[in-house]
């Protein structure tokens, strides 16, 4: 009897309590490792960002900007039904304006819109990047452009993203190029 005494001793089991106990919580932390490593994985983040290229007459440039835009709550959205074959429009047109309020999650249209235009869609396969760009040519306005947005329609739509800058003064004469850069990782 003292034999199996000393085996179940309050100090020896103890011992064993927190040693099953020890190796149940690495068991569990490694479990956890693996489900996060998966998840990791599959998570899928969009990132986009707005350049512009104001030329001149000559093609000379006279302003060059590069600015990480915002994607709207709706723009979110739209993604999904896509992705989904279920949206109502392709995201490719470029819209200019003139207002001043920060961007935020909640737009739904640019604060003053004063131009828009058909947007033309690159992908290369394997890059994870789509571009749409579109220039504002010569005789197509004299703006002072502080506001940008991506659209699914000629008028109106769905607002993808909204970005705000300091002014950018496009003349007659001169040509204002938006490329609008999405990467997805």
């Amino acid at each position: 009897m003292k034999r199996a005494e000393r085996f179940f001793s309050p100090k020896v089991s103890i011992t064993v309590i927190i040693s099953i106990t020890i190796l149940i919580l690495v068991s569990a932390a490694s479990y956890l490792d693996q489900i996060r490593a998966t998840d990791m994985d599959t998570l899928i983040s969009i990132k986009g960002h707005l350049k512009l290229v104001l030329y001149d007459q000559q093609g000379n440039v006279k302003d060059q900007r590069t600015i990480h835009n915002l994607i709207t709550n709706a723009g979110f959205d739209g993604i999904c039904e896509a992705v989904s074959g279920n949206y109502s429009g392709a995201y490719k047109y470029i819209a200019l304006g003139n207002g001043t309020s920060a961007a935020a999650s909640n737009n739904a249209a640019l604060e003053n819109e004063i131009a828009r235009g058909s947007g033309t869609y690159s992908h290369t396969a394997g890059t994870k990047t789509f571009t749409i760009t579109y220039s504002f040519g010569p005789g197509n306005g004299t703006w002072a452009i502080s506001e940008a947005g991506v659209f699914n329609a000629a008028s109106g739509g769905t607002l993808l993203c909204r970005q705000t800058f300091p002014v950018v003064n496009k003349g007659s004469a001169d040509t204002l190029q938006i490329t609008w850069t999405f990467t997805l990782s």
